[in-house]
C-alpha cells in the first residue's frame, strides 16, 4: 500500500456510511404494486445513497418512485414518482433526498447522489413501486448509517 493512501471502501464507509448492494430483480409485476428490496432492523437508519441501475430494458412500468413502508406508521413515500418506461439498460436512478423531488435519470452520466444529508428510515421495508406491470429489471445499491444502536439494513 502507498504511504498516505486510503482505499475507496475505507473512504466511502467513512464519508457515506455502510454499503448494501442488491442483485437484479424484475419490476413489480401487478399493477400498482410494489418489491420491498432493503429491510431495516432493529432501529433508524439514515441512507445516504441510493443508486439503481437498469438491467434489462423497463417496459411499460408506468410511474416509478422509492416507499419507506414502516412496521408502525404511516408509508412514506421518499421521492416523487418519475414516468420511468424510457430509460435504457445500463441506465442508473437516484434520488435527490427532498421528497418533493421525482427519481433522476442519469441524463448527462452518472446519477447525481442526494444533496440534502439523508432520508431517515423506521423500521421496516424500502420499496421499488411502479403503478404498472411490465417488463424490466434493476439492480440496486444503497449506503446507510445505522441512528439508533443495533439499527442495520439487509436486502429484502
Amino acid at each position: 500500500m502507498t504511504e498516505g493512501f486510503v482505499p475507496a471502501r475505507q473512504l466511502r464507509t467513512i464519508s457515506m456510511g455502510i454499503p448494501l448492494f442488491r442483485a437484479t430483480n424484475v419490476t413489480p409485476q401487478g399493477a400498482a404494486d410494489d418489491i420491498a428490496i432493503f429491510n431495516i432492523v432493529g432501529g433508524r437508519v439514515l441512507l445516504t445513497s441510493i443508486v439503481g441501475e437498469i438491467t434489462t430494458l423497463l417496459g411499460v412500468v408506468g410511474n416509478m418512485g422509492l416507499e419507506e413502508q414502516p412496521t408502525l406508521g404511516t408509508d412514506e413515500l421518499i421521492c416523487a414518482v418519475v414516468a420511468a418506461g424510457a430509460y435504457a439498460a445500463g441506465d442508473t436512478m437516484s434520488i435527490t433526498g427532498d421528497p418533493g423531488d421525482a427519481m433522476v435519470p442519469a441524463a448527462t452520466g452518472g446519477s447525481p447522489g442526494m444533496r440534502r444529508q439523508g432520508v431517515v428510515l423506521r423500521v421496516g421495508d424500502l420499496a421499488w413501486t411502479c403503478s404498472a406491470a411490465d417488463t424490466g429489471a434493476m439492480s440496486w445499491q444503497i449506503t446507510y448509517i445505522p441512528i439508533d444502536d443495533g439499527a442495520y439494513m439487509t436486502v429484502a
